[in-house]
């Protein structure tokens, strides 16, 4: 489970990233970004089409973007509330396939954390 410091719950946190926030765009994913004020952890906010009508179905969408995102919280930079719009077409794809495409939209939204040559030479 991700923890409460890395999720977004609050209406008024949402609204904000929706109205302020950068816009991306991949084949499944709609990411909206915010730059916060404290270098705290980044938190996520899911959000799944509602042309996904059985509820199992966007939970089980959820629940695999928040895996995704456990598995890349420490390669993204610190500070930013991270919305995630899901496409309906989201619910067919395979897990390898979500996380291509949001691995895709942390590079196009420049929140990778780069890595400099020393530590990929401390790292062999």
């Amino acid at each position: 489970m991700l923890p409460d410091n890395n999720r977004i719950r609050n209406n008024t946190d949402f609204k904000k990233v929706y109205r302020y926030g950068d816009l991306f765009f991949s084949q499944y994913f709609v990411l909206h970004s915010l730059k916060r004020d404290d270098q705290k952890s980044t938190r996520l906010g899911i959000v799944p089409s509602r042309k996904i009508r059985k509820a199992v179905l966007r939970n089980k969408l959820k629940r695999r973007i928040r895996e995704i995102f456990k598995q890349y919280r420490e390669k993204i930079k610190k500070g930013y509330d991270l919305v995630l719009n899901t496409r309906s077409e989201a619910i067919n794809a395979s897990f390898e396939e979500l996380k291509k495409d949001f691995e895709y939209l942390i590079k196009k939204s420049q929140l990778e954390i780069e890595t400099s040559s020393e530590d990929q030479l401390v790292g062999s």
